[in-house]
């Protein structure tokens, strides 16, 4: 046998010997790491839901104050409804502000526990590498 298929048959003994350790800590690792992105997912389902019913107060909101602008007599009536208006605006848009801070928080804290599950699922299978010598070819 030539050297170089002396040493692709040992690669491959070597890699077939740490297949097994790698699917293992992988295997558990994938789990944790799929539950996490389903993690991600419910919660960026719960910050478009969230935003479109913002959104819609916002529609209903003009709405109500082309309505009473419609309806003002005066100036006053124009200056409340305008006033109405822009408080309950400033007040939808401290309430996005919090909302993107908090799900910024949240999101930064699941891609955290993804990277560990990643991160473990390496480590788990390096040290396994390290620890199993390859097997030698049968074949020498």
């Amino acid at each position: 046998m030539s050297e170089k298929s002396k040493t692709n048959v040992g690669n491959q003994t070597a890699w077939a010997s740490a297949w097994p350790s790698m699917m293992d800590a992988f295997g558990i690792h994938a789990s944790a790491l799929l539950r996490e992105q389903a993690e991600l997912i419910s919660i960026s389902q719960e910050m478009v839901a969230a935003w479109a019913r913002r959104r819609q107060e916002d529609l209903q909101a003009a709405i109500e104050v082309a309505r009473q602008l419609g309806n003002s007599k005066d100036f006053a009536g124009v200056a409340d409804a305008y006033s109405t208006w822009w408080k309950t605006a400033i007040e939808r848009a401290q309430e996005d502000f919090a909302e993107a801070r908090d799900d910024t928080v949240r999101l930064t804290e699941v891609g955290q526990r993804t990277i560990e599950a990643l991160q473990g699922g390496l480590q788990r299978v390096a040290g396994s590498a390290r620890t199993q010598p390859p097997k030698q070819a049968a074949a020498e």
